[in-house]
């Protein structure tokens, strides 16, 4: 005897929701420990700039500072700060795997937020390099970094400050631009393979190619032999967008 199509119906009904619960509560389970991960690296990155601000801005200080932290992990390069933002992170460089700290925590442990890092072709003494960074929702990482998208904001907050090895670095901030990755074999400049040491033809077409797409006019033009750092998140203004602040060395 066929069985009534209301049992059917019924049982596909208890199923369904059996199914919708396990899905809200694996969600919810998910939501809540990306929340705690988040919260327990913010814990750890606030540790990290006790130990970064107690650093004086001489050799000594800075050299303790990078020899600190250093011990704590070999990974670690130096250190990013920028006024205004938010952006106060150390920055990591693991050149046999560019992209190790993109999801992980200072300490190595999986984290969503990642921390910052060189990227792939270059290191901190590179004429033109790198570093990566989220673009996180809560404003952490280089989630604040799209102020640059106004002039006003460039103006009144012009320099990039990172600590090496052995100094503190200042940077001046000349161009913000959107952009993205490109396709394989799609025609375009690239600026995220414009890195390393570059010749003087290489560095005028990434700097002139910063300046010509910059949302806005520095008037800043830098000069060969000038080290250019770029700061990269995701946009999301197109498909795999870009948002590229660039700055070059100043004394």
């Amino acid at each position: 005897m066929a069985k009534p199509k209301k049992t059917i119906i019924g049982r596909l009904a208890r199923l369904l929701f059996v199914m919708l619960a396990i899905c809200f509560v694996v969600s919810v389970g998910m939501i809540s420990k990306n929340l705690y991960d988040g919260h327990v690296s913010a814990a750890a990155f606030d540790d990290l700039r006790q130990v970064q601000a107690a650093a004086t801005g001489d050799a000594a200080g800075v050299a303790d500072l990078y020899n600190d932290l250093h011990a704590k992990n070999a990974d670690y390069a130096g250190w990013i700060k920028i006024d205004g933002t938010g952006v106060d992170y150390p920055v990591m460089y693991t050149p046999s795997a560019p992209e190790y700290y993109l999801r992980r925590a200072f300490d190595q442990s999986n984290s969503m937020n990642g921390t910052p890092f060189i990227g792939e072709g270059s290191t901190d003494t590179s004429e033109s390099f790198i570093i990566y960074g989220h673009d996180m929702d809560d404003g952490s990482m280089f989630g604040t970094l799209d102020r640059y998208a106004e002039q006003s904001f460039q103006q009144s907050h012009p320099r990039i400050v990172y600590y090496d090895a052995n100094d503190m670095r200042e940077y001046e901030v000349f161009a913000a631009v959107q952009t993205r990755i490109l396709g394989q074999g799609e025609p375009g400049f690239r600026y995220y393979n414009s890195v390393g040491d570059l010749t003087p033809e290489q560095f005028a077409e990434l700097t002139t190619w910063l300046r010509q797409n910059s949302l806005y006019d520095t008037g800043i033009i830098p000069q060969s032999g000038e080290q250019i750092l770029m700061l990269s998140t995701c946009s999301y203004h197109t498909e795999n967008g870009r948002f590229v602040v660039a700055a070059r060395r100043v004394k």
